[in-house]
């Protein structure tokens, strides 16, 4: 396995070492604080973090084993990085590798977060040094969120194995990790109960992405996999093979993680994996109102309108604007490579041409040293004499994060490409015969392209010459120093429509700030608008609460009827066989938990799990599958909690 530069560590970390401060940590036992002042621990032998003892690894620190160990856990591990700063288990030789964490027998749960882990190595020895290449876990039950798994191997589990332990996995990314023919990217062994989701297996390499025992929810995972919300889509990471895990912008993954768990710090729904994409907080509704007719029960509806964000346009220019003269090739496209300063989308296409008759506008992938030989689009125009020929391709979907190519496909002999005599800093490419080749001129071609965030670079065209001097300028860009993480940035927020929503639940759209809807029956209602964009649901808007005390035709009669506290009644027939009736009453509208156990506390039926209205409700449960016997019911509606007994004779 060779070295890999990792992101936010990169091969710089080794030089650094050497200028900074390092602490050597030989075999035997191990606790305290690790801190970055003492960066990077370099490990010399098996470590241990005793039972009873605690070890804590602090952001921005880095793990070095400098031979093929491994760390026991017996005791705690808190190992808590940052997005900014994570902390780095590596091998100083990648080949060997390092034998990874091994967690054993823990009473209490270690913490491992915003951790990046590579060169895990668990391929020799004996049965348990061969499970989980970073790491295993043996009837214990680490919380693992936030994680980088990239390039570890192993016989069992080339990133994690888990065995006899309900080890969680939350918003973590695994890539190019290896298991053998026994094992998958992420296994469990018998008595594990692990709970995966919003995480990223993509890129690994064994018999299966993961071992199809995980209760695993909302991840991307290649090949797929059974369970709700999982994908099988390419992530588009921004460059995993140079460790950066972040996600482009139109990933899959974006907002596409469990939505009942915590929103990204931008206000949007989890995104997959561990970096989240940056949204600017979509705009919401405002001074939400609801004027009620108390005999029909129709609510009308009104707020205040919202637009969405929008991003900085810019051209991109490589050329100083007056040409030259005109040039073709026959059967050959003529292309100039465009560098945006952030993620962009592809506007305008802008060149100029001399001539009555068509030509292919086109775009190619930059590949890094040379341009990609199939064109992503070729759109056929009609060419303007003497003059810059624009050509919309908005609706293209044309995106990209680094450099692309535009170019000029020839197709006759009466349309050319202009030029000048300015060199144009091998930006300048031909494409004939199926391959391309470096020219020197500068071709007149541009591109209007629109950033998401609105921190734009500004790119100058070269300076126009008079008199060519001994030596030719080169067009320059103005230096501009470019924010971390910049590329995360993605609020192109165009407004689609209003979202209605009552009790929770979808009603209606529309494009005007006024809705009508009709009420059900007597009950307190409570509504509120978000907007939709083409990048996402904004929040919705602070509530409004209706109460109708009566029936279309009557007016404010009913009140009475409403139920003015929580009850959970007795089951009814009771015994029964094999049905039978449960009521309960909600004063307020809630979320109402109903759930059916036996008498060893085993969930056998779940009768009512979401929002139900204020009023009298009651829920038919069948046992027709289950044994006779004594069951347990237990009810859950904000605050209120309430149980009840019955039996079950056949």
């Amino acid at each position: 396995m060779m070295k890999r530069f990792l992101f936010g560590l990169c091969m710089v970390l080794l030089t650094a070492s050497f200028a900074s401060a390092q602490t050597v940590i030989p075999a035997g036992d191990v606790s305290g604080t690790w801190n970055a002042a003492g960066s990077p621990y370099q490990i010399q032998g098996e470590i241990t973090v005793p039972d009873g003892q605690n070890l804590t690894i602090e952001e921005d620190v880095d793990v070095e084993f400098q031979g093929y160990y491994k760390m026991i856990v017996n005791g705690v591990l808190e190992a808590t990085g940052t997005e900014d700063n994570m902390i780095n288990f590596y091998a100083t030789d990648p080949v060997t590798g390092w034998n990874g964490i091994r967690f054993f027998n823990q009473t209490t749960a270690s913490t491992v977060h915003y951790c990046f882990f590579t060169d895990g190595n668990s391929t020799v020895g004996g049965p348990i040094d061969r499970r989980g290449g970073a790491i295993y876990c043996d009837n214990s039950a680490p919380v693992i969120t936030r994680c980088v798994f990239w390039g570890n191997s192993a016989s069992w589990g080339g990133a994690i194995y888990s065995w006899y332990g309900v080890i969680n996995i939350e918003n973590c990314s695994f890539y190019d990790n290896t298991a053998g023919d026994n094992g998958a990217v992420t296994y469990v062994g018998a008595g594990t109960q692990p709970v995966v989701k919003n995480s990223i297996f993509w890129g690994n390499t064994g018999a299966a992405q993961l071992s199809n025992t995980m209760a695993t929810s909302y991840c991307d995972v290649q090949g797929g996999l059974a369970g709700f919300g999982n994908i099988d889509e390419d992530p588009l990471w921004v460059d995993p093979d140079n460790g950066d895990f972040h996600l482009q912008v139109g990933s899959p993954c974006v907002d596409a993680g469990d939505p009942t768990s915590p929103y990204d710090p931008d206000g949007s729904i989890a995104d997959m994996g561990v970096f989240y994409l940056h949204h600017d907080p979509l705009a919401i509704p405002q001074n939400l109102t609801a004027d009620l007719d108390s005999v029909t029960g129709d609510v009308t509806l009104t707020w205040d309108s919202v637009e969405g964000g929008g991003g900085a346009i810019e051209e991109l220019i490589y050329d100083n604007g007056i040409p030259n003269k005109f040039w073709y090739y026959t059967n050959a496209t003529m292309a100039c490579r465009m560098s945006p300063a952030y993620p962009c989308d592809v506007l305008t296409l802008k060149i100029f041409t001399s001539g009555a008759t068509d030509f292919n506008a086109e775009v190619y992938e930059w590949l890094g040293s040379q341009p990609g030989t199939t064109a992503l689009l070729s759109q056929n125009t009609m060419a303007n004499n003497d003059d810059w020929t624009e050509v919309d391709v908005s609706s293209a979907g044309l995106s990209f994060t680094s450099d692309f190519m535009v170019g000029f496909g020839w197709t006759n002999d009466y349309v050319a490409l202009g030029t000048d005599t300015l060199d144009n800093n091998n930006r300048s490419w031909d494409f004939a015969s199926g391959s391309w080749s470096m020219w020197n001129q500068q071709y007149l071609i541009r591109a209007i392209v629109e950033y998401p965030g609105g921190e734009i670079a500004e790119l100058l065209p070269a300076p126009v010459i008079q008199e060519a001097p001994a030596e030719i300028p080169v067009p320059k860009e103005k230096v501009m120093i470019i924010p971390s993480h910049s590329y995360q940035i993605d609020n192109t927020d165009d407004f689609i429509e209003y979202i209605v929503y009552r009790n929770g639940y979808d009603r209606g759209h529309t494009t005007d700030t006024t809705y009508v809807d009709n009420l059900p029956g007597p009950s307190t209602f409570t509504f509120t608008v978000s907007a939709l964009y083409d990048e996402g649901e904004s929040f919705q808007s602070d509530p409004v609460e209706v109460t109708w005390y009566g029936v279309p035709g009557v007016e404010n009669e009913g009140a009475a009827d409403l139920p003015t506290e929580f009850a959970l009644y007795t089951a009814h027939p009771n015994p029964f066989n094999p049905t039978t009736t449960i009521s309960y009453e909600l004063p307020a509208l809630s979320y109402v938990e109903l759930t059916v156990y036996d008498v060893s506390g085993r969930e056998v039926a779940q009768l009512v799990d979401g929002w139900r209205e204020v009023g009298s409700h009651e829920v038919t449960f069948d046992a027709s599958d289950l044994s006779s016997g004594v069951y347990m019911y237990r009810m859950t509606a904000g605050e209120f909690t309430a149980s009840g007994k019955m039996v079950l004779t056949k």
